[in-house]
This record gives structure tokens, C-alpha cells and sequence, in this order.
């Protein structure tokens, strides 16, 4: 798979057969391959994770799914001219042209993605993530902790060959907590953190903290534009 940052929680993946755009806010979208099916996925609403200029891809690209959460109002693709796409809910199965898509509910707003396809699965968190700040108190803790492993459960099932998992600087240190327990509780065999507000610096502090020295070699920073490719 060759993987590339576009910025903020924006990820294209290209396997051998397909196009995986996430969640596109920010950033240049390198030329797409014309032969390979493109899947535009939207976890939510929030303009960070949603760009209407992706609607303007069908018109260039000769094959594209769009599947939007269900929050996306449905006049946003109509306003672009889209009448055809996939409106999803979260817990939801569905298979596009060869992929095999599950959602997942979020702590948040909209869904987190389950892809898989080509013999490979791939998970994008949205905004399912492990909300903990400064100022909550105990109550409020113990129920975002209480949704998130709820929400988080199915993927016990999986084997998930590329997480894309947040690590947002507004949470400070609380923000190492989210990957943490994704890391030590499923099977990942690479994460790539994302969503930062700020410098990816953080993402430097998490991977020195002692907390992260059982997995660390797992987890993948990249920095906007970078490409990597995984085998």
C-alpha cells in the first residue's frame, strides 16, 4: 500500500487496485490513477474532515464511490450536482465494488471506517477517539471511557493491517491515552497518527514516553505531503 498524508485526518491509500481517499480537508491530492476504482469516504460532517472539493473528482476520474456518514447533510452532494452516493449509519455493512466497508459508531459526530479490500484491512477512526480534558470530572471521564471501549469493541475481531488514530495537541498528554489503548488492545500492525491542531511534535513526545515502548515501532509518523509505502 503507498500511503500519503494530505493533512489533518486526510490519508490517500493506493493498493494494487484500488484508490481509499479519507477524509480530505487540507492539502494537494496527488494524481490518481485512472484504471483503479476511487472510494472518497467522509466520517462526519466537521469541516475538518469534509471538503466539497472532492466532489469535483467524478469529473475527472472515470470511477467513484462516495461513502458519507449520515450526519453529511444531504444537501452538500446535491449542491455539487452528486445524486449518487452512500449514506451511512454507524454498525452498518456494506459491500462496494469489491470492498467490504463496516462503520463504527463514533464519540463524537458520524462513523469510523472498517475497509476491507485486496486482502487488506484498513481503519480510520474519525473522530472516535478518546476524549479526556482538562476540567472533566470523574463521572464525565468514566462515560467517554465507558463509550469509547463500547464503540471501540468490534474491532477485536479484526486484523488491521493500517490504522489512521488520532493524537490531537488540545488534549496534552491525556492524547497519548487514545493510541495507547488501540495499540495495546487490537491488532494493528501499523497506526499512523493524525488529526493534530498544531505541530506534529507531539506525535515525537508520544513516541519517546515509556508508555508507547511496547508498540512504538508499529506507529508511523508523518509529517503533511509525505508518502510511504508498506508492504
Amino acid at each position: 500500500m503507498k500511503i500519503t498524508y494530505l493533512g489533518h485526518s486526510g490519508f490517500l491509500v493506493e493498493t494494487d487496485t484500488r484508490l481509499l481517499l479519507f477524509d480530505y480537508y487540507t492539502g494537494t491530492i496527488p494524481p490518481l490513477s485512472a484504471d483503479k476504482p476511487l472510494f472518497v469516504f467522509a466520517s462526519h460532517h466537521h469541516p475538518d474532515h469534509m471538503n466539497g472539493a472532492v466532489f469535483s473528482i467524478c469529473k475527472t476520474h472515470p470511477s467513484v464511490h462516495y461513502i458519507l456518514s449520515h450526519d453529511i447533510s444531504a444537501a452538500l452532494p446535491a449542491h455539487y450536482g452528486i445524486a449518487e452516493y452512500y449514506h451511512v449509519k454507524h454498525t452498518r455493512t456494506l459491500e462496494i465494488a469489491g470492498c467490504r466497508i463496516t462503520t463504527l459508531r463514533s464519540t463524537d459526530c458520524g462513523v469510523a471506517y472498517l475497509v476491507t479490500c485486496g486482502g487488506k484491512t484498513i481503519f480510520h477512526a474519525g473522530d472516535l477517539n478518546l476524549w479526556l480534558w482538562s476540567g472533566m470530572d470523574r463521572m464525565q471521564s468514566f462515560g467517554m471511557m465507558k463509550r469509547f471501549t463500547e464503540y471501540t469493541a468490534p474491532l477485536k475481531e479484526y486484523h488491521i493491517d493500517l490504522a489512521f488514530l488520532t493524537l490531537d495537541n488540545r488534549q496534552g498528554e491525556a492524547a497519548y491515552l487514545n493510541i495507547d489503548y488501540y495499540m495495546r488492545h487490537f491488532s494493528i500492525d501499523t497506526a499512523v497518527p493524525m488529526h493534530y491542531f498544531g505541530s506534529t511534535e507531539i506525535a515525537d513526545r508520544f513516541l519517546a514516553d515509556p508508555s508507547s515502548e511496547p508498540y512504538r515501532h508499529r506507529v508511523l509518523k508523518m509529517e503533511e505531503g509525505d508518502t510511504k509505502i508498506l508492504s
